[in-house]
């Protein structure tokens, strides 16, 4: 697949797997691959996802949606960089209802309404999907 190139400004809205969803799992306590959360945007929207912030480059190097939502994943798994690592962040997703601080397989990015999945050792772009479409601007 050709990288797209992001022609607007550098921002990604984060999304993570709800506690309510990931406790009713069929799957157990852990995702292997991006295909579940597919599976759940096509079959219940964004009801087992809440956003849990935003994230805008810094850099001038990250010129790829690819490449921000690197960054991104980056900035929410590093201890000194996480926004919700800190006191505030972690009452933030407790009352999103949001049960872990670091980006996980599952959760995922828009990036100029495309959504990017993290997976098992990157992430899946599956394009615009309708669910995403109707809440993210």
């Amino acid at each position: 697949m050709e990288e797209s190139i992001i022609k607007s400004e550098m921002k990604a809205e984060v999304f993570y797997f709800s506690k309510e969803a990931f406790e009713k799992s069929p799957h157990g306590s852990f995702f292997n691959d991006a295909k579940y959360t597919v599976e759940l945007l096509d079959t219940t929207g964004l009801e087992s996802f809440v956003k849990v912030g935003e994230y805008q480059s810094k850099s001038d190097k990250v010129n790829t949606k690819d490449a921000l939502a690197e960054e991104v994943f980056m900035q929410y798994n590093a201890e000194w960089s996480n926004p919700l690592g800190t006191k505030e962040g972690q009452q933030k997703i407790r009352s999103l209802g949001v049960s872990h601080t670091s980006m996980s397989i599952n959760d995922f990015v828009v990036i100029d309404g495309e959504v990017l999945i993290v997976d098992q050792y990157d992430f899946l772009n599956i394009g615009k999907h309708k669910a995403v479409s109707e809440v993210v601007a």
